[in-house]
């Protein structure tokens, strides 16, 4: 700082005297001040944390949170050699273990953080995808809000595969997807690992794959349906050209009233000829709506119009003229649904064979039974979600007593009680009364019983000498008693 002698000093070098010296000496007073508090400012800033919620494993999603977190920073001003440091004070859990596990000297590059948190929370190229494929609306979304999400995955994806935001770069990017998609497992993870840069580069990877197993190239390809070969046909050989061949079930499932004959002989009973049977009549299945036959006897099935194909990068909708199998007309098989109850709530209870534990409606549970731990619950499709743990009490014919269960958001019923110690069997729930739900009503029911109806008090018993006596001595019969005698 400099000193007001050394001020007065300079200031009269200028030439500055009386009034304008005192005003210059101000101005230069006030300007070392602020300069003063904004170092004072910046040296606090880089010791305080940043004014942001802590990442919440389970909950927040690892990329929307960076992208916050990098607006904020741009936001303050901040320089990106601190921005590591900042976002290590905001990390829990599985992430806060990327940050301690990282060596020292990338761990202060935000660039590499940020690279390592995404890859653990599956924020890669093919995780994109994934969710650009398979995002749906969610409940409460609006379609433009659901567009929005959608472009956001895309655009994600396009960022994560390094390539040019132009046509040629998308274009370059859905061919080779679709490359992908039609090679199999084999070839794909054997393209994958070399991260061709390019569908050329792809290709070159492709058909040294080819000719290093001599293979055909047919094998190597995805196919979901294989065609059967068939002999070529001449037009001038028809008569010797013998029919398509069929299966044994084909055979012995119309052999029987032929006795036995030979089985060129069978026609078609929808066009005559003599090439085929009608199961194979190219009449009936050019008919769409029309009724055929699903292979059991006596029962007719409709013509299924819509068939939904679902692969794991192009979904669409066909129209096909498949069957509607018998399964799809058979009533919902009852599932071990019962009543329960949970403190003083009635809930619906599901036992599940296939579940080793217990899942609860998360909106059922009171605060003061969570535990301050979450466990990682993988699904049917093998997909994995964090869910809260609970300690709950269930009455219930499947289970009666206190357990540790997974909240969820939104399962199918309020309820599901799987392979646990005590549990009992789908088939042998308890339905003695000391689990039976009592509903509002019965219960309101059971403390007003019915009032008692008003009825006149019952006739005692009369004997005929009673009636005699009442007679002899009611005076309203004497005018009667005189006449009759």
């Amino acid at each position: 700082m400099e000193s007001l002698k050394e001020l007065r000093q300079y200031g009269e070098s200028l030439g500055l005297a009386n009034e304008d010296l005192i005003r210059f000496i101000e101005s230069q007073q006030a300007k070392q001040r602020d300069d003063r508090r904004f170092e004072r400012e910046r040296e606090n800033g880089k010791l305080k944390v940043p004014k942001l919620p802590p990442f919440e494993e389970g909950t927040d999603d690892m990329d929307a949170y960076l992208r916050r977190y990098e607006r904020y920073a741009i936001s303050q001003k901040w320089d990106k050699s601190i921005w590591a440091t900042h976002l290590s004070a905001l990390l829990k859990g599985n992430a806060l273990n990327v940050y301690a596990l990282m060596p020292s000297d990338q761990a202060l590059d935000y660039d590499a953080l940020k690279t390592c948190l995404l890859k653990r929370y599956n924020m890669t190229e093919d995780g994109f995808k994934q969710k650009f494929r398979s995002c749906r609306p969610e409940f409460g979304e609006t379609f433009q809000q659901f567009s929005v999400r959608l472009g956001s995955y895309f655009s994600r994806w396009i960022d994560m595969s390094n390539v040019l935001k132009t046509f040629d770069g998308l274009y370059d990017l859905m061919l080779r997807d679709q490359f992908l998609h039609i090679c199999n497992n084999e070839v794909m993870l054997f393209l994958k690992e070399r991260v061709p840069k390019s569908i050329d580069d792809m290709t070159r990877y492709a058909d040294q794959f080819k000719e290093a197993r001599r293979v055909n190239i047919v094998s190597l390809t995805n196919q979901t349906q294989k065609g059967k070969s068939q002999p070529s046909q001449k037009p001038n050989n028809a008569r010797n050209q013998e029919p398509p061949k069929q299966s044994d079930r084909d055979r012995n499932r119309h052999t029987g009233g032929y006795g036995g004959g030979n089985r060129f002989d069978r026609k078609c009973f929808k066009c005559n000829k003599s090439d085929h049977l009608i199961s194979n009549c190219p009449l009936l299945k050019n008919k769409v709506g029309n009724v055929q036959n699903s292979g059991s006897r006596g029962k007719e099935t409709p013509i299924c119009g819509n068939v939904i194909t679902l692969t794991d990068s192009i979904i669409t909708t066909q129209v096909s003229n498949l069957t509607i199998p018998e399964q799809c007309e058979k009533k919902p098989i009852k599932m071990p649904v019962a009543k329960g109850k949970l403190g003083n709530r009635v809930v619906t209870v599901l036992r599940d064979t296939g579940c080793n534990g217990v899942v609860i409606k998360k909106s059922l549970v009171s605060i003061d039974c969570f535990l301050d731990d979450y466990q990682t619950c993988v699904l049917a499709d093998g997909s994995s979600v964090k869910v809260p743990i609970a300690i709950i009490t269930i009455d219930s014919p499947y289970y009666q007593g206190e357990v540790k269960a997974w909240c969820m958001e939104q399962p199918l019923y309020d309820v599901i009680i799987g392979n646990i110690d005590g549990a009992r069997e789908p088939y042998d729930p308890d339905i003695s009364p000391s689990v039976s739900v009592v509903t509002r009503q019965q219960a309101k029911k059971r403390d007003n019983p019915y009032p008692k109806l008003k009825v006149p008090g019952s006739i005692k018993d009369v004997s005929l000498e009673d009636i005699e006596n009442e007679q002899q001595s009611d005076a309203s019969l004497s005018k009667l008693k005189t006449v009759c005698s």
